[in-house]
């Protein structure tokens, strides 16, 4: 997964957005391993595991590559913790 261009722009509502298992908001674990197992991602409940350790370091990610902070707090606050 990766993170839309404009954070500022409300994906959810637009056509074009990405979607998990058919959803575009509230997905949860369940929807990702049914994506998983839909195209045989090998260990996805680690790979999701991963995924959720790292979003701790997000702050210092984003302070080392001088993003706006409005802009890096604007995408911590969309963060779903699966």
């Amino acid at each position: 997964m990766t993170y839309a261009l404009n954070p500022l722009f409300n994906y959810s509502r637009s056509v074009q957005a990405l979607s998990v298992n058919g959803k575009r908001t509230d997905i949860k674990r369940e929807d990702m391993l049914a994506v998983a197992d839909k195209y045989t991602i090998k260990n996805a409940r680690n790979i999701i595991q991963e995924v959720v350790a790292a979003m701790d370091f997000w702050h210092h990610a984003a302070s080392d590559l001088r993003l706006p902070p409005g802009i890096v707090d604007s995408i911590r606050k969309s963060f779903v913790t699966l």
